[in-house]
């Protein structure tokens, strides 16, 4: 939802959601019914070229600028704590950088690699990479052997060898992308947004905690190194306790701003970050012994932080109709068709018409302005508040 511009309908051009009708002889006012040059429809404007130039540019700067002696970082020595990451050279303020890591700019790489340009999620959805399972798996059967593919028979996702039939392997990705009224699912999400369930008014989001784990058997007494700052150096099986202590002592963090549970070493140590450093997306914290990284233990950011934004209240779509109607006519909507309206009909007359509709009802559109040949507002409401309509 947020995006609903006034639609300009001019009758003298037909409408887009409307259609208008002669009374006499019910003609749609749209284009002729030949056959449609190829091609028609799909213009590029000088705006579009030059984004997509802007696309190029970003990923050519990303590649030039990712190097050996980038990715050693400013001591130019490969494998320090100061090392860069491979999406680094993506993200900064110079004219071919994404502004910012929640920014949509910039190319695909081939292997997937910097879909997501948070430090430490860089290879999140890129190739060869296994996925998290959150579930119990369920492998159901599948669709028969084709006649071509050899014997009739059943194949199933239990299956270790051979061939799986399924005539819809994508069916939840293309419930996810298809936006349009078709998918009944996009319909019911548009007009009931998620961030607004149990509370379809105007409300804050809570605050999110950024939770880090630190998980593994270091390969050596380490140190943990957070946004420039190392603490004193703690043994391969530190404790929870001994790790909040060593972080609430290092001065860009604070006694109370990190919560640190399990462990020890190597059981996985959660570390969430609190107080001063609540609601924050905090950078994320490194093992290191000396300058040297630490193998054998990992990091990971398991939520991101981030402080609570308002949601976006529904909002009505509107439209308007303009321009002089040469004759009687009747307005369309959703297939269903208005009583005959005069040239200047007024907004009363355009209001009781539309609410005749089955699909619209009483109380679910207010018209204002008018009469023709001067502008109608049409604000669609009640239960066709929040929606795009067709």
């Amino acid at each position: 939802m947020g995006k609903i511009p006034r639609k300009k309908i001019r009758l003298r051009r037909g409408l887009a959601a409307f259609a208008v009708l002669a009374a006499t002889s019910p003609v749609l006012f749209t284009a002729g019914s030949s056959a449609a040059p190829v091609g028609q429809g799909f213009n590029v404007t000088p705006s579009d070229m030059s984004a997509i130039l802007r696309q190029i540019k970003i990923a050519e700067a990303h590649v030039a600028n990712t190097t050996p002696a980038f990715l050693a970082g400013p001591d130019g020595i490969p494998g320090n704590a100061d090392d860069r990451g491979i999406c680094d050279a993506l993200v900064g303020p110079g004219p071919n950088q994404v502004a910012s890591p929640l920014v949509a700019d910039g190319l695909r790489t081939v292997d997937g690699s910097c879909n997501n340009l948070i430090r430490g999620q860089e290879k999140f959805g890129a190739e060869g990479q296994l996925f998290p399972r959150l579930a119990t798996p369920v492998f159901k059967d599948a669709d028969p052997v084709p006649p071509a593919f050899g014997p009739p028979g059943p194949s199933s996702y239990t299956q270790n060898s051979g061939f799986v039939f399924d005539s819809q392997p994508r069916l939840i990705s293309n419930l996810i992308v298809d936006q349009t009224s078709t998918n009944p699912a996009a319909v019911s999400a548009a007009g009931f947004p998620v961030r607004t369930q149990g509370n379809p008014g105007v409300a804050p989001c809570t605050d999110v905690n950024e939770v880090q784990t630190i998980s593994g058997t270091p390969s050596a007494a380490f140190s943990i190194l957070f946004d420039g700052q190392a603490t004193t150096t703690l043994p391969q099986n530190a404790s929870a306790a001994a790790v909040r202590t060593a972080l609430e002592a290092l001065p860009n963090i604070g006694v109370g701003d990190v919560k640190v549970t399990g462990g020890p070493l190597p059981g996985a140590i959660t570390v969430t970050f609190q107080g001063a450093l609540a609601a924050n997306n905090v950078a994320q914290l490194a093992l290191v012994a000396g300058t040297s990284p630490i193998t054998g233990a990992v990091v990971m950011t398991t939520t991101q932080g981030a402080a609570a934004t308002p949601a976006v209240a529904a909002v009505s779509e509107v439209q308007t109709i303009s321009g002089s109607a040469a004759t009687d006519f009747t307005l369309t909507f959703g297939g269903q068709q208005t009583g005959t309206l005069t040239p200047v009909a007024s907004a009363g007359e355009v209001q009781a018409a539309l609410e005749a509709l089955s699909n619209i009802g009483p109380a679910n559109v207010s018209v204002t302005g008018g009469p023709l040949s001067a502008e109608l507002t049409i604000t669609f409401q009640g239960t066709l508040a929040g929606t795009d309509v067709v």
